[in-house]
């Protein structure tokens, strides 16, 4: 029941800052022991956990929308764009999470798709981050 209450409060939440704090005083308990059973009945930490419920929910927006990559960052909980489009942090949880798409894949079907891509950038972000778009 705890870990369902957990899920059910990260699920709708994600797209905020979130925190083991935040999970745990939603639930009345203490962050270390929510992070301890979290992490000892889930077999995954509860930051990972996140960044999956995060990832694949960026993975059907960048599939299904027209949406700009900062706009899905923002949408669904990161803040630094950066961050969130660093290669090796999207490849490290799609390979985490098994699934087939990388960063890569996501921008051929955006293209045969025919949806938008990822660019431009709006002024407040540095539109040199990635190169150049192709």
């Amino acid at each position: 029941m705890l870990l369902e209450k957990a899920k059910y409060y990260i699920k709708n939440n994600y797209g905020k800052p979130l925190s083991v704090q935040d999970v745990a005083d939603y639930l009345g308990r203490n962050p270390n022991y929510f992070s301890h059973i979290f992490k000892k009945e889930e077999n995954i930490s509860f930051v990972d956990y996140l960044n999956q419920i995060r990832i694949k929910q960026a993975q059907r927006l960048l599939t299904t929308t027209t949406l700009l990559t900062y706009e899905i960052s923002e949408q669904v909980g990161y803040t630094d764009y950066r961050y969130f489009t660093q290669e090796e942090f999207i490849s490290c949880f799609v390979i985490k999470m098994g699934d087939i798409f990388t960063a890569g894949t996501f921008s051929t079907h955006r293209k045969t798709a025919g949806i938008s891509p990822v660019y431009p950038l709006p002024e407040k972000h540095n539109p040199n981050i990635l190169g150049k778009p192709n």
